[in-house]
């Protein structure tokens, strides 16, 4: 087989289109895949991702709950221990945690495994206190020599105030068990990191005294393998979800990640890139074994095709001898053979015969289309001259037009500025309106209000004049009090004379005992009974001085009282006369407020009267505005119909100089066609000549 024969081509086209067939769609199929497998790989994660958070939440949430429900039970609420301790014993076992410790505000704790701890500086206890149920990050215990989780709640009384905080004690591996319940769509593992980028699940800590942290773990580097690991955690800590991929210790992998425990903990899937999307490598060598076989199966096709495409040379030459001849249109190919081939000489016969036919009738026709040529340019030049005629008179009426749209656009916008000031003016009267309203409201409210001060002052006018009544009664009262209290100061002045006079007779009535007592003694045994008669008057002289002494001193403050008295009712008596004088003056002034309120009420009903007349003018000037507007509206209606039959006739305009500027390049290239048809028919009547027929 030749190199430079068709069939030899045919083979050679046919294998490199299957060849390009299948690679192409080899490539688009594994490129498809790759984003299908991928998106459905990262659809998966990001699924299983939130299915885990939101089991994971449960599962703490379910933890914290059953704490929560111990810590409202009454006998743990009364912050007995002696009572809480079996209780709690036997929920400890219940739940399965190590222990329970029940804390008092102090930060002092019972443990249930014994002994008092102080948990006063940590952090589960202190949210728990503050009101905030809680799950504790993973720390290492003295008591236990393990890892454990502490989960707490707030102890509240009777009165609603915080006592106290209960919190329950598990194993590290409570996290992993969380964890491990979870079923990964595909092969990979959990992992939860804190703030910190401390593992709290995802790593057995059985045995273990601290916490893995791969941030700040020296293996870690940056630089290191495990680099992109530990960045992309830091990426974890840093936003609530994402999905990242990287590659540790030469191999790539998927993160998906999301912020659980009140975005305290972050909990990440890890999955191979490559065992994900492994199932690309079994379609690609299925791919290239389908591809192998469509070459192999492309070349055979293309052989048996070249096998049946020998009759074709016989073809090609005879049509090689009529093609070297002078045109010579009488010759045939006399070829006898089946299928196709056989068709294709025959058709090849016959469109020479058509052929033939045709240039015979050209060669008759091509004097007559020259003449047609001549006739079709001269026609042509005369109608581009019309065109143009056309052309100018349809500027000059668009000219026209794009005036008259001008004036009707000037028209319009003095229209719509009046339409304007007829709202704004609208509106003014409309605000008057309301305005003269309001006041006329107000003008009758303070009219009533007036008459209501009238009624008022005319009550005060008749209180003053009762008062002033009175504090003239208590004038003339305070009067005779007072002539009483001096008739009393005189009498008291009588009674301290008569005192004085009693003083007196008792100061001689001693002298005289004691004159008595001396001469009964001078008598002796005669004089023994006067003596006693002699004492008796002395001491009775004696309780009369000192009866007069205590009365004197009675009557000195009696009368210093009476003094006051009359001093003080001096006073009132001036306060008396004060008062009248001032209720006799207020009284006067309420009267004239009286006189000032009535003139108020006339002027301020004249003022409704005006107010009222005003709202009618105002009501007939809104009424006018009215009727201006809607004529207004006429108006801008019908310029609005002018401005639309502008805008349409210089729509119009511009469509006929469109049209006109079309028929013009119409004529032009006709004219140009007709010029190339005279030279083509020119062209092709030399050719014509050529054929023989």
């Amino acid at each position: 087989m030749k190199t430079n024969s068709l069939s030899f081509k045919i083979v050679m086209r046919i294998a490199l289109l299957v060849v390009s067939i299948c690679v192409l769609l080899t490539s688009f199929s594994v490129i498809l895949l790759y984003k299908v497998q991928t998106n459905q790989v990262i659809s998966t994660m990001t699924k299983s991702r939130d299915d885990a958070g939101q089991l994971i939440e449960l599962s703490i949430n379910a933890y914290i709950r059953e704490v929560e429900a111990i810590a409202q039970r009454h006998d743990i609420r009364s912050m007995d221990w002696e009572s809480q301790l079996p209780i709690l014993q036997k929920e400890a076992l219940r739940v399965g945690f190590e222990s329970f410790e029940v804390a008092n505000a102090n930060g002092m704790a019972h443990s249930t495994k014994g002994g008092d701890i102080w948990v006063g500086g940590r952090d589960y206890y202190g949210k728990a206190l503050s009101g905030k149920a809680n799950i504790s990050d993973l720390v290492y215990d003295e008591r236990y020599q393990k890892m454990v989780v502490v989960i707490s709640s707030p102890l509240i009384n009777e009165s609603g105030s915080t006592v106290g905080v209960l919190s329950g004690v598990a194993d590290a591996s409570f996290t992993n068990k969380i964890t491990s319940s979870i079923q990964l769509d595909y092969d990979g593992f959990i992992f939860i990191i804190n703030d910190a980028g401390e593992k709290m699940a995802g790593t057995d800590y059985k045995g273990w005294s601290s916490l893995e942290n791969n941030i700040h773990d020296p293996k870690y580097t940056p630089e290191g393998p495990f680099g992109q690991f530990r960045e992309a955690q830091i990426k974890m800590i840093q936003e609530k979800t994402g999905l990242e991929t990287f590659f540790m210790d030469g191999k790539e992998y998927f993160l998906s990640y999301i912020s659980i425990n009140n975005d305290e903990w972050h909990l990440g899937i890890i999955q191979n890139k490559r065992e994900a999307l492994a199932i690309l490598n079994v379609i690609l060598t299925r791919m290239l074994v389908i591809t192998i076989i469509s070459i192999v199966l492309g070349s055979l096709f293309g052989l048996l095709l070249s096998k049946s495409l020998r009759p074709l040379k016989q073809v090609s030459s005879s049509i090689n001898e009529i093609a070297s001849g002078k045109a010579d249109l009488t010759q045939r190919i006399n070829i006898k053979t089946e299928y196709e081939i056989g068709e294709l000489v025959d058709g090849f016969n016959t469109f020479t015969e058509k052929l033939q036919s045709i240039i015979k009738v050209m060669k008759e026709s091509k004097d007559s289309l020259l003449k047609v040529g001549t006739s079709l340019k001269g026609d042509t030049e005369n109608t581009l001259a019309s065109i143009g005629s056309i052309i100018e008179n349809i500027n000059s009426t668009r000219e026209g037009t794009t005036l008259q749209f001008s004036s009707v656009e000037q028209t319009a916008s003095a229209v719509h500025e009046i339409a304007a000031n007829i709202e704004s003016l609208e509106r003014m009267v409309e605000n008057q309106s309301a305005s003269v309203k309001v006041a006329n409201d107000a003008i009758v409210a303070m009219v009533q209000n007036i008459t209501k001060v009238n009624n008022s002052v005319d009550m005060m006018t008749n209180s003053f004049k009762n008062l002033t009544e009175k504090a003239q009664s208590g004038v003339i009262k305070q009067d005779d009090v007072s002539n009483k209290i001096s008739i009393i100061g005189e009498q008291s002045k009588m009674l301290g004379n008569a005192n004085k006079t009693i003083r007196d007779i008792a100061s001689r009535t001693n002298m005289l005992a004691m004159n008595a007592a001396i001469e009964a003694a001078h008598a002796g045994e005669s004089g023994k009974g006067f003596s006693v008669v002699a004492d008796e008057i002395r001491k009775l002289s004696e309780t009369s001085t000192a009866q007069s002494k205590e009365i004197g001193e009675q009557l000195s403050n009696i009368q210093e009282s009476i003094k006051e008295i009359i001093i003080a009712s001096n006073e009132s008596q001036i306060a008396f006369k004060n008062v009248s004088e001032e209720i006799q003056s207020t009284d006067h002034l309420v009267k004239e407020i009286a006189v000032a309120m009535d003139e108020q009420k006339t002027d301020s009903e004249k003022i409704n009267e005006s107010l009222n007349s005003m709202n009618d003018s105002t009501d007939i000037v809104l009424s006018a505005v009215n009727e201006m507007s809607e004529g207004n509206a006429a108006i801008l209606k019908e310029i609005q119909n002018l401005q639309s039959s502008t805008t349409e006739l210089k729509q119009n305009m511009d469509q006929m100089e469109e049209g006109a500027e079309s028929i013009r390049q119409t004529g032009t290239a006709l004219s140009e066609i007709s010029s190339q048809m005279e030279a083509s028919i020119n062209e092709i009547g030399g050719q014509v000549d050529q054929f023989q027929v």
